[in-house]
């Protein structure tokens, strides 16, 4: 995943360019992503990015520079999250468009299916 910065040069904000999910906990440019599509932005200058194949949103937090899952699961939770959308309290994000749904995702890793 790639950021183009205000001088217009691009550099990498997560990812090592190897298949795969890991790298929680440390550099998010060490870290192995597959898929990732959809990004936004919050307040506070954190990167949200939808890793779709590994069906999970990782955060990059601006502060710390670390990278962490913050929702779903690898096996159990719907496929490809495609994209995402935050507000000012809460984040909404747009799924594989064969599910005709929203994922809301709570505090903590909770995402549930709006119907």
């Amino acid at each position: 995943m790639a950021a183009i910065l205000s001088t217009w040069m691009i550099r990498t904000l997560a990812g090592n360019g190897e298949l795969g999910c890991t790298g929680d906990g440390g550099p998010p440019t060490q870290a192995r992503l597959n898929e990732p599509k959809g990004l936004t932005v919050d307040c506070h200058g954190n990167v949200y990015v939808a890793d779709s194949e590994n069906h999970i949103v990782r955060k990059v937090d601006r502060a710390t520079g670390i990278l962490s899952t913050v929702a779903g699961r690898r096996i159990t939770q719907p496929r490809l999250p495609s994209s995402m959308v935050e507000t000012a309290s809460q984040r909404w994000v747009p799924i594989s468009t064969s599910l005709r749904r929203l994922l809301w995702i709570g505090k903590g890793i909770s995402i549930s299916l709006i119907p």
